[in-house]
């Protein structure tokens, strides 16, 4: 009589834990991400099983140095600290209107971003006013930093635009406020971020004295199962308070 053969299955306690672990991808608490906390306990379970009494090692397996450093998981954010002064600028006059890559200071990005290594400040276009060469003005700006201090890993952003000067921009702003507020992830700060602001998903649009503002920006490092979800958070955590930066300048 031939026997019926039998197959070995995986414990369902292991294979519900990795289902679990695999299928979340918020933050917690300590604004670790779910990614990070797993691979935090794969390390922990690694180094238990490490050659010892009544541990032996797997093969090829060699037990983790004591000296190698942890890499960074935690990612902590801080608050505005404008340090820069009060822009001055004339409609009239281009030669004050501000170059948007001078907007920010390292050290009013690194308040935000205390993680953040050495800013890179790459002007984009339009430039304006186009006419007077030798006022060109650059109205865009990425400001662009390695993830970790002293790394060389992929960079986290913030964009700044300016999109006009004009004494006439409240109505421009209240214009534009109006065409936005109808569509999906509008919302109107009013004055609370320093000079009237509203976000449109990801974007903050603002209203400063003279000229229309802007910020966004992206980071690969922050918790969310969607690229939209992670410029979500980086628009909270981050461009929030860049806005704060640049109202107390140009609000």
């Amino acid at each position: 009589m031939r026997r019926r053969a039998t197959s070995t299955a995986r414990p369902a306690a292991v294979l519900l834990a990795a289902i679990a672990l695999a299928g979340t991808a918020c933050s917690g608490d300590d604004g670790t991400s779910a990614a990070g906390r797993a691979a935090d306990a794969t390390t922990s379970g690694a180094a238990s099983a490490a050659p010892g009494p009544g541990n032996a090692p797997g093969p090829g397996s060699t037990a983790p140095s004591p000296s190698a450093p942890a890499s960074p998981r935690e990612l902590v954010f801080g608050t505005a600290v404008p340090t820069g002064p009060r822009i001055k600028v004339s409609v009239t006059d281009e030669r004050t209107w501000p170059q948007a890559c001078d907007l920010l200071t390292d050290a009013e990005l690194k308040a935000i971003v205390p993680w953040g290594g050495p800013v890179e400040r790459s002007p984009l276009g339009p430039v304006q006013p186009k006419q007077a060469p030798q006022n060109l003005r650059y109205v865009y700006c990425n400001y662009a930093f390695h993830n970790i201090e002293g790394s060389t890993d992929v960079t986290s952003s913030v964009e700044i635009k300016q999109d006009l000067f004009t004494d006439q921009v409240g109505t421009y702003y209240t214009r534009n406020k109006t065409s936005a507020a109808k569509r999906d992830g509008f919302e109107d700060y009013g004055t609370r971020l320093g000079m009237p602001c509203y976000r449109t998903g990801a974007e903050i649009v603002c209203q400063g004295r003279y000229s229309l503002v802007s910020a966004s920006g992206r980071s690969p490092l922050v918790p969310g199962d969607t690229t939209q979800a992670k410029l979500a958070y980086w628009c909270d955590k981050v461009i929030v308070q860049v806005v704060r930066q640049l109202a107390a300048k140009l609000g």
